[in-house]
């Protein structure tokens, strides 16, 4: 109901404010903003789970952040734990639209590859 909805705008709000630090090149506030971010997921979807649209939402929202903290983490050189959140995100990709799905898949891909020593 109403506060599953005021718990998901929170949360679009605190990955907008991750993106906002990323542009200002603030990557550290950007990667804790996001893991708190998930955090709040985890926690947001049981009560979620009522309202079929609100959940569904919740995670998108959630695939997109483990998408977007683990480019930020590669882009630092930390292929490994990139890897983790992408994995996580790959897997819930399956739920989301076919765009994301290839988008997820596509950053997965890219960290692989250069985790194996490819270099960009």
């Amino acid at each position: 109901g109403e506060g599953g909805r005021l718990m998901l705008g929170f949360l679009q709000a605190l990955h907008f404010k991750a993106m906002a630090s990323l542009h200002l090149k603030q990557e550290d506030q950007a990667i804790d903003h996001w893991k708190r971010c998930l955090q709040l997921i985890r926690r947001a979807v049981p009560l979620l789970a009522t309202d079929s649209s609100l959940l569904s939402c919740a995670q998108l929202l959630q695939c997109l952040v483990l998408n977007d903290v683990g480019v930020a983490v590669a882009n630092r050189g930390d292929c490994h734990n990139s890897l983790r959140f992408l994995s996580s995100a790959v897997s819930m990709a399956t739920q989301c639209p076919p765009a994301i799905a290839h988008l997820v898949a596509m950053n997965h891909s890219l960290v692989l590859w250069r985790e194996e020593g490819g270099r960009v």
